[in-house]
């Protein structure tokens, strides 16, 4: 049962997906000695901008981009 609620919220995160906001998608399939096969997804999305303040010695502050 816990294959299935796994496999079900891996399936709307998929369909949820936004191609045009993706920076990369990346599908990698496995066959293992053992008869075995895999998969996975991987999907990248790029780096938000982050802004974060630095305080100074005196007493000013600095952006850092």
């Amino acid at each position: 049962m816990k294959n299935e609620i796994l496999l079900q919220q891996a399936i709307e995160l998929l369909q949820a997906a936004k191609p045009d906001e993706l920076e990369t998608v990346q599908i990698n399939h496995t066959n293992y000695d053992d008869g075995s096969v895999g998969f996975t997804v991987d999907l990248t999305y790029p780096a938000k901008d982050v802004e974060e303040t630095n305080k100074c010695e005196d007493g000013t502050e600095r952006v850092i981009v």
